[in-house]
């Protein structure tokens, strides 16, 4: 009896361990596939996500590119509206100073016509030879007009070379004429004090001949 018992035992114990051996090894075998299954998953994914990942880099850097584009191109278009204001300004600083020398040259001409027209009242009542000092005065409205003229002229040549692509070729020109006409008012300055010297010199010489 004891003999079949350890014989049942041994057939059960083996049984056990061919069931175990069968089920874990079963076990093994699936996980293992899983396992495989779950790497070749794993790499086919990885794969496509990698894949993903590449065109989100690719989407990006050309996100990027365009945004430097558009960075860059609201640059330029700042600096060009900075450069158009310098411009501007600097256009008014240089028509405020036009302003300023035509009004002073205008000044020095205005005064110089209301010198002659003194000086020509006092020709109209003068006693004395006034030959010279008429002559001097109509030299020196001429040279008053001369002047006028080259100060106009000087003015509107600088106003249009504003606007000229050169500039400083057109300035050079501007100030040779304001050079021109100083030289015009001091020409007629010179011809006005003259002919007030003339007429002084007339009447002294009236005077003594009145004295004899």
């Amino acid at each position: 009896m004891h003999i079949y018992q350890k014989k049942d035992e041994a057939v059960l114990l083996a049984a056990f361990v061919l069931s175990m051996i069968f089920m874990f090894g079963g076990a093994f075998t699936v996980s293992a596939q899983t396992d495989e299954s779950a790497a070749e998953t794993e790499e086919t994914t990885g794969s496509g996500e990698n894949m993903n990942a590449s065109e989100t880099a690719g989407e990006i850097r050309a996100r990027m590119q365009e945004r430097r584009e558009e960075m860059k191109a609201e640059r330029e278009e700042r600096q060009e509206e900075r450069r158009a204001k310098l411009e501007e300004k600097r256009r008014e600083r240089i028509e405020a100073y036009l302003e300023r020398v035509e009004q002073k040259f205008m000044n020095a001409i205005e005064r110089l016509k209301n010198l002659a027209d003194r000086i020509d009242g006092h020709i109209d009542g003068f006693p004395g030879d006034t030959t010279e000092a008429e002559s001097l005065l109509s030299e020196a409205r001429t040279l008053i007009g001369v002047a006028e003229e080259k100060v106009e002229t000087a003015i509107s040549e600088a106003k249009t070379a504003l606007m000229s692509d050169t500039p400083k070729e057109s300035f050079e020109i501007v100030k040779e004429l304001l050079r021109s006409a100083h030289e015009s008012i001091k020409e007629a300055r010179r011809a006005l004090v003259e002919s007030v010297k003339s007429l002084k010199a007339n009447k002294e010489e009236g005077d003594t001949d009145s004295d004899e």
